[in-house]
């Protein structure tokens, strides 16, 4: 990648025998992004090869976008996401305080054994 070959054809040349080795993901993230190494620093160009749990990151930073306003275009994604988790966790707080849930443990000891 710092000899400018494109990540596609890393992947072609890598990724043989319908095995994938190598893979790819390009586009425009936001900081914290799912697909983006937790642990990436954010620098412009190439970086060096990295490990982040079982697996081996390089990024190529092309730009840096100073943080701003959104549209609504923008965020309406997350604005959505964010609202249904904010549902579920209350749905889920209401049914805490509405049902009493009580673990028969030798049962659940027993089927524990009988699954190992």
């Amino acid at each position: 990648m710092k000899k400018g070959t494109e990540p596609q054809a890393i992947k072609d040349k890598i990724n043989v025998a319908n095995v994938v080795n190598v893979m790819t993901n390009s586009g425009v993230f936001e900081e914290g992004s799912g697909a983006l190494p937790k642990t990436m620093k954010y620098n412009l160009g190439v970086s060096e090869i990295f490990k982040e749990g079982e697996y081996y990151f390089v990024t190529d930073v092309k730009k840096i976008i100073p943080e701003g306003v959104k549209s609504l275009e923008e965020c309406k994604g997350k604005i959505v996401n964010d609202y249904q988790q904010n549902l579920e966790q209350g749905w889920v707080d209401d049914l805490k305080k509405e049902f009493t849930v009580k673990v028969n443990t030798d049962v659940f000891d027993k089927i524990k054994k009988q699954l190992k």
